[in-house]
């Protein structure tokens, strides 16, 4: 008997986290337009590799039959979704299916005995809701210490939403909380806030590259944590993750395992002491020789801001020539010269990227920006955006 795949939004959000430079802002976003731009109930397919191939096929032949602008517009998602394609026959089939959650957890669990940290008595579940109080949390997954055993009688490890459960991420979820379990093991009346959520990324980056590779997951935090939108809560994950990532490549790895073990024996409190900005200025001198830094590490601290367009702007400012007049451009491209002039005036309004004059481009950074995958464009924006044509 075959094991279950994930649901079929699931299954492309949790992909689309693990390609290299994406053209869109957020995966979420991405996942959700595409099922609803295509008929995924129709697809009747027991692997999660024959709905990726059959998704990748509709999505194809419905930009090669659409119109001019209806296809320029389609080839971004094409694009992303051939990327998709290609991650799926790379990873190992196992972890394509429900059931790779559970083995997972085992890893991770031999994973944390082995470098000295105890979780202590937890479990995981995969639940239809959260306990209360937390019944109405917004997140994928949660973890539970031993301060929510006393507090509210809940079994102490981590809860994954079973709405939300998708491959690549929910086991970076897991081991994530994980985390939370081991600084938690003692009760004390302090948040997992701040630098812990940073650290928790780390250690879930360190096993994860395990199971998949550093390049894998170097794209997967990335992904994850410098996607747009989300407001102050993503902005929080974003800096304790630079915080977190910035005392590892200067203090190095075994100083923060360190700190965890201690950490782990000794209650939360003693996190706090990380959050100090001058650490790293007091520790250094301490520093003999740092460790060889995971591609991760660099991959996050060396990251760019991303820059969040509309769809139509993103696959008509790259394809926009220096030197090339608006008219010349809207015939090559098959599509209104009032659109062009429409996104040049979005794109210099907004970001400055691209420089027009006396109806000719004079300088455009786009075509090089969306390679890099610093200027993004918002899914979101295909279905309410009309026609400009």
């Amino acid at each position: 008997m075959k094991e279950k795949t994930f649901d079929t939004k699931n299954l492309i959000n949790g992909l689309a986290l693990g390609i290299s430079k994406p053209g869109f802002s957020s995966a979420d976003d991405f996942s959700t337009t595409i099922t609803q731009l295509l008929d995924v109930n129709s697809i009747h397919c027991e692997s999660a590799l024959d709905i990726i191939d059959s998704i990748n096929k509709k999505l194809k032949c419905l930009a090669s039959n659409s119109d001019p602008l209806e296809s320029i517009r389609l080839s971004a998602f094409v694009e992303d979704m051939e990327k998709i394609s290609l991650l799926s026959k790379k990873i190992d089939p196992q972890y394509l299916t429900v059931g790779s959650i559970e083995k997972s957890s085992n890893f991770i669990t031999t994973w944390f005995e082995s470098r000295g940290l105890e979780l202590g008595p937890s479990k995981l579940r995969v639940v239809e809701f959260f306990p209360k109080p937390f019944d109405t949390a917004g997140f994928a997954a949660m973890a539970y210490t031993s301060d929510d055993s006393k507090d509210h009688g809940i079994e102490p490890g981590v809860a994954l939403l079973k709405s939300k459960v998708s491959p690549l991420l929910s086991i970076f979820y897991l081991a994530h909380e994980a985390v939370h379990v081991a600084l938690g093991k003692i009760e004390a009346p302090y948040l997992a806030c701040g630098i812990e959520e940073g650290i928790a990324d780390y250690v879930a980056c360190c096993i994860v590259s395990e199971l998949f590779g550093e390049k894998l997951v170097s794209d997967l935090i990335v992904n994850l944590r410098f996607r747009t939108g989300g407001g102050s809560i993503r902005q929080l994950y974003r800096e304790s993750l630079v915080r977190t990532f910035s005392i590892v490549a200067i203090l190095g790895e075994r100083f923060l395992f360190d700190k965890l073990r201690y950490c782990n024996k000794n209650g939360r409190k003693s996190i706090r002491a990380l959050e100090d900005p001058n650490l790293i200025e007091q520790e250094r001198n301490s520093i003999h020789q740092v460790e060889k830094l995971p591609k991760f590490v660099s991959s996050v601290l060396s990251r760019s801001f991303v820059y969040n367009i509309s769809l139509d702007d993103y696959v008509i400012c790259k394809e926009l020539r220096i030197g090339e007049k608006n008219t010349s451009a809207a015939k090559r491209l098959n599509i209104s010269k009032e659109l062009i002039e429409e996104t040049l005036a979005s794109i210099n309004n907004k970001l400055f990227f691209c420089v027009s004059s006396n109806g000719k481009v004079l300088r455009n950074e786009c075509p090089m920006l969306c390679k890099s995958g610093q200027l993004r464009y918002n899914p979101a924006t295909y279905s309410v955006l009309p026609s400009k044509s």
